[in-house]
């Protein structure tokens, strides 16, 4: 872990690492082996869906392979059955190629040997599979880069249909450990073993539904080779309520004031959701401003809200000015429409004198998407520094960048903060784990939530929540894009972390975004205690 956030690596950062703590920390490859196969061991051993009376490791020639036979080596240590396919490239006699395999790998091959482990041959595995009650994943590692075909192929079909729990070591055999793509076929893991770091595609899809659950093993390889803007980050739960201090004396004004200027005839709802879980997450007022079809709705469904409306588009402009110059942040477009009054109502706000924070959503963002002179407004070209957040889904992002959905899915990282730095925004990629890149190419990933929280009105809650952690912050503040991007990340985290407390209760069918936003509060209601505690002694 590094401070706030957990590293998530590529291939490369974490070779790099390895080398570094190898060669300039002088900590024998071997070691970090046989600690690495010793946490594996450990896991393998302490989870209960794994039936170890018959183990099998499939190792392949690298030092993944290698891992699996130390492994194999320490179970066997144990007096736990552990049968070893050696599944990379092999002589004519049966032996490991030493052209084809790694040092480290061979030495593990010979020392397992000496220690009496067995070893079955490719051509017994389909015969004897079923023999076994669990399986040991070691075939490939994180520098996979080829799709399988072949004997492998074949090999990990059996794997996948044996019905067999399955620990993989490091990486599930079969990802690319940058970009979460499939190469050909893939172990579906119980669990991987994940060494030192995670790894970026570990958390991408479609790999990120082959990993099972994940543990990090700490085994000792020093990453601070790698800068941290570098690599991609996760916020720590455990970090979470720094985010919500709050001062004994404090009034409304203390916590912000966000505007919303979502909702539009009969779309009176995704503007309740927004301000709903604002005021939720903390904040001191939240100001709606909302067509006056809806005024009635707003009203009683969130008594605790201001509410401001419009009929049409002469009054919207001058009736929007007063609120937009006493915000302290704005979010923009749940519900909005792309009508000509919603065009209007965004024009104006991004050309508003007053730049204070801004969060765009929805139909803010197809609007700029339908009208790229938007792109032109003074809130991106009169070079100050603005905080602007925009909160795509991928087929709202495909509008925006002209990338098609399955490119942006492909490498939702790169194309968030690719676009982060050409326009100087901040890019919420929402996704099963949503992406958050700032203009100074950070990035960050959220792997929290569930599938409950995939209904209509989770996004305008989430822009609602990434306002509140913003309101704070005015206009011309001196707050990095660090500071800024760690905000929004921790919005994503508790949006993601009531997600997962309204399904323990509710479950994932039959939850909805309003039992997420009442969840807020299962969430952060320890988060801080400013009561004044008067005691008689």
């Amino acid at each position: 872990m590094d401070g706030d956030y957990i590293p998530v690596l590529s291939a490369e950062q974490m070779k790099l690492c390895d080398s570094y703590t190898i060669e300039k920390l002088s900590v024998p490859s071997q070691t970090l082996m046989e600690r690495a196969a010793e946490r594996a061991a450990d896991v393998l051993l302490s989870d209960s869906r794994f039936d170890t009376r018959r183990v099998l490791v499939l190792a392949g020639g690298g030092n993944n392979g290698g891992d699996g036979i130390a492994m194999a080596r320490l179970l066997h240590g144990k007096g736990i059955y552990t049968s070893v396919c050696f599944v990379g490239a092999v002589t004519s006699d049966g032996l490991p190629a030493s052209n084809k395999t790694s040092v480290e790998c061979i030495r593990q091959y010979r020392l397992a040997v000496s220690e009496g482990v067995e070893f079955i041959l490719k051509a017994d595995l389909f015969a004897s599979i079923d023999s076994y009650t669990c399986i040991v994943d070691a075939i490939f590692g994180i520098g996979l880069s080829r799709d399988i075909e072949g004997e492998i192929f074949d090999i990990i079909q059996l794997v996948n249909g044996c019905n067999k729990p399955i620990l993989s070591v490091d990486v599930p055999s079969g990802i690319d450990a940058d970009d979460g793509r499939i190469c050909g076929i893939s172990v579906r893991a119980d669990v991987t073993v994940c060494i030192q770091a995670l790894k970026s595609g570990l958390l991408l899809f479609p790999t990120a539904s082959f990993a099972g659950d994940i543990r990090v093993c700490d085994i000792g390889i020093d990453l601070s080779p790698v800068c941290q803007k570098e690599y991609m980050r996760m916020l720590c739960k455990e970090r979470l309520p720094e985010f919500f201090r709050r001062g004994r004396r404090s009034n409304k004004g203390s916590f912000g004031r966000v505007l919303f200027i979502c909702g539009s005839c009969g779309m009176s709802g995704a503007a309740y959701l927004s301000a709903s879980a604002a005021l939720r997450c903390g904040i001191g007022l939240a100001h709606v401003f909302t067509h006056g079809d809806n005024r009635v709705i707003i009203q009683s469904q969130l008594p605790e809200a201001i509410v401001s409306t419009y009929a049409d588009v002469a009054s919207a402009k001058l009736t929007l000015n007063q609120p937009l110059a006493s915000a302290d942040l704005a979010v923009v477009g749940c519900g909005l429409g792309r009508s000509a009054t919603a065009y209007t109502l965004l024009e104006h706000v991004l050309n508003f004198e007053k730049k204070n924070p801004l969060v765009l959503d929805a139909d803010a963002l197809n609007i700029i998407a339908q009208n790229p002179q938007l792109w032109l407004t003074k809130r991106f070209t009169d070079g100050g520094r603005h905080i602007t957040v925009i909160t795509p889904h991928p087929a709202e992002f495909a509008r925006l960048t002209g990338a098609s959905v399955r490119e942006i899915l492909r490498d939702m990282p790169y194309h968030a903060r690719k676009f982060a730095k050409e326009h100087g925004v901040f890019v919420v990629l929402k996704d099963a784990h949503t992406v958050i890149a700032s203009p100074n190419e950070e990035c960050y990933i959220n792997p929290h939530g569930n599938s409950g929280m995939a209904k209509g009105g989770s996004g305008d809650m989430l822009a609602g929540i990434i306002g509140a952690m913003l309101a704070d912050i005015a206009s011309g503040t001196d707050a990095s894009d660090s500071d800024i991007a760690r905000r929004i990340s921790a919005a994503v985290l508790l949006h993601s972390l009531a997600g997962e407390a309204a399904r323990a209760e509710l479950g994932e069918v039959s939850m909805l975004p309003t039992d997420v936003i009442s969840a807020i509060s299962r969430v952060t209601k320890d988060f801080c205690d400013t009561t004044t505690k008067i005691e008689f002694i």
